[in-house]
């Protein structure tokens, strides 16, 4: 993990760990509790899908250093509102 980058506006690929702009980042296609189809972005690079090998899409996304700091930021926040700062 870079310490210079803020991975909370900047999203990078949870298997390069190179930087993903919107454009390059994999659609992946889920199911609503209503059984509606939509699509959410994960922070992976649509190339490196393939590389993944056996690893689900759900498990490369959360190895993002973008999704780990943010739910850092998330944790931080409920433990201030908890606290009452």
């Amino acid at each position: 993990m870079n310490n210079n980058i803020d991975y909370t506006t900047v999203i990078d690929c949870g298997l390069c760990h190179e930087e993903v702009t919107k454009e390059d980042r994999l659609p992946v296609q889920a199911r609503s509790r209503n059984n509606a189809i939509f699509y959410w972005p994960a922070y992976i690079h649509k190339d490196c899908v393939y590389n993944r090998g056996t690893r689900r899409i759900i498990d490369v996304h959360k190895d993002s250093y973008t999704y780990i700091a943010k739910a850092k930021a998330k944790i931080a926040k409920a433990e201030q509102l908890k606290l009452g700062v």
